[in-house]
């Protein structure tokens, strides 16, 4: 048996967390399809727990989308939509062409709930809403000036304008409600942050001044933003930026492949961020992480099993807190299309750079099953586990394993623990025995989640004089001590059962010639 650390319990937990990836594999949503009319050709957010999509129909109406009721209609109104979702989706905001040109939140029960307008307003548009629902911004005209307003359960206020600015838009709210950040213009176009009880900050610009930082999604508590910074003149190109309080604005850095990228939401830990890459073969959805690369999701989704087979994504506007669940917008066969990706390993935690492989040894030798993973930042410290998986019944447990003798004459060296940057997290077996023939995989933890490498299959062939062949040798061996009773696992018992007799022989030539790769 292998050497084990809480096995029951690991074994139930392991063996309720593969039902639960059998029942939701990992799968892109077509959230626009052709026979639908209520098809989302433009997405706009995700809620925090990744159950819920919203954005616009191909009518130009607000829809929703969830894994219970599919696409929903949100507002019959030509021209109104969906921008923004509270935590758990049941409440979206937007603005409708309903009676009037409107700010909205959109509730439970299919009612609509008119945010009203700030003095001198004859229109008004919301961007964001907080995780409870309860706050929402946007921006609404005072006269020939727009300005942002906070709507907070039910009470409308115009947020401050700062010395020497003249207008204000609302682009994002902190989960917890305490802080909206949005943009100030005239004379500069800058980032601004408003808090609860403090007067208005103007955070500044990610590079010249005579471009425009915009916040575009915030961390829970308004201390971490993302955003996109356009570059004058014409504000056609973009530069990613992340904001820290007390840090300031850090550049996402282009890729050697891109000419400009943007920044559109960010993981709960802030390890992670999602947005687009501009390319020499158009705009493609990719993330960021702390280890500064962007990695372009048409290429990353296939590596971890997603059939992107007809899709073109463009964009990821909204990722799950956790990074598990990504939206965005793209073309399927050439028709435009909101998608949805869902339980892909987390993007803020590590990421399986190399994969253990199928193995052969021989008995008596040395042999690993390698695996090569760097976590979401630079300073996370990384952790593996290695687990075999056994058959149970009808069904496996998947036993972790430890370090050390494993009682079959073999040993086990860095079954888990503690793993540097780019080091191996490899799985080692010294003197390896028949008995761990078997069927291996590793987790892999840092930052927000952990990830899980394939199920590799780990042969041990029966020699037994370490001559790495299996051959006339090892059948000496096994015919010298033929129909006797000896240790398990020595002397040409090669199943383990104590007694060398035709069950060993019928392994032995199965494998007979093999090399031991």
């Amino acid at each position: 048996m292998p050497r084990i650390s809480s096995v029951r319990a690991a074994a139930l937990a392991l063996t309720t967390l593969a039902a639960t990836r059998a029942a939701h594999a990992q799968v892109i949503v077509n959230l626009a399809p052709l026979a639908d009319p209520l098809a989302m050709t433009t997405v706009r957010d995700i809620s925090a727990d990744g159950s819920t999509i919203c954005g616009v129909s191909t009518a130009s109406r607000a829809v929703r989308w969830d894994n219970v009721l599919g696409l929903q209609l949100l507002d019959p109104a030509l021209g109104s939509e969906a921008y923004a979702l509270n935590a758990n989706g049941t409440i979206a905001a937007g603005f409708t062409f309903a009676g009037n040109f409107s700010a909205v939140r959109y509730l439970p029960g299919n009612s609509i709930q008119n945010l009203g307008l700030i003095p001198s307003a004859i229109w008004a548009k919301a961007y964001a809403v907080s995780d409870s629902g309860s706050v929402v911004t946007g921006e609404s005209p005072q006269g020939s000036l727009v300005r942002a307003f906070r709507w907070d359960n039910g009470t409308l206020n115009v947020l401050p304008i700062p010395a020497g600015y003249s207008q204000t838009i609302g682009y994002a709210v902190s989960g917890d409600g305490s802080a909206i950040f949005g943009a100030v213009s005239l004379p500069g176009n800058e980032a601004s942050r408003w808090r609860v009880g403090f007067p208005p900050e103007v955070l500044g610009n990610l590079a010249s001044p005579t471009g425009a930082s915009l916040v575009q999604a915030s961390n829970s508590t308004g201390t971490v933003a993302v955003g996109v910074h356009l570059l004058a003149p014409g504000y056609q190109s973009a530069l990613a930026f992340r904001w820290t309080q007390g840090l300031g604005f850090e550049e996402l850095a282009l890729p050697f492949f891109a000419s400009e990228a943007r920044a559109l939401d960010l993981t709960s830990d802030t390890l992670a961020v999602t947005g687009s890459v501009q390319t020499v073969s158009g705009q493609r959805a990719a993330f960021w992480t702390e280890t500064g690369l962007w990695i372009d999701l048409n290429d990353y989704l296939p590596t971890i099993g997603i059939n992107l087979s007809g899709w073109v994504l463009t964009e990821c506007v909204g990722v799950s807190d956790d990074g598990t669940f990504l939206c965005g917008n793209g073309t399927f066969n050439g028709n435009p299309a909101g998608w949805l990706v869902r339980n892909i390993p987390p993007l803020c935690g590590s990421r399986i750079e190399a994969g253990p492989t199928n193995t052969a040894a021989c008995a008596n030798t040395t042999t690993q099953l390698v695996c090569i993973a760097t976590p979401a930042s630079t300073l996370s410290i990384q952790s593996h586990q290695w687990y075999k998986r056994v058959v149970s019944g009808t069904g496996y447990i998947d036993i972790p394993l430890t370090s050390g003798p494993t009682g079959n004459g073999s040993t086990l060296v860095n079954a888990s623990g503690l793993t540097p940057r780019f080091a191996t997290s490899s799985l080692g077996f010294t003197n390896v025995a028949m008995a761990d023939a078997g069927d291996y995989f590793c987790i892999v933890t840092s930052g927000c989640g952990s990830n899980t490498t394939a199920l590799v299959n780990l042969i041990v062939r029966p020699n037994i004089n370490n001559d790495n062949v299996v051959d006339g040798a090892d059948l000496s061996v096994l015919l010298a001590n033929f129909d006797e009773i000896v240790t398990p696992w020595t002397n040409g018992d090669f199943n383990g059962d104590g007694i060398v007799n035709g069950a060993d022989l019928s392994l032995l030539l199965a494998n007979f010639g093999q090399p031991c790769a």
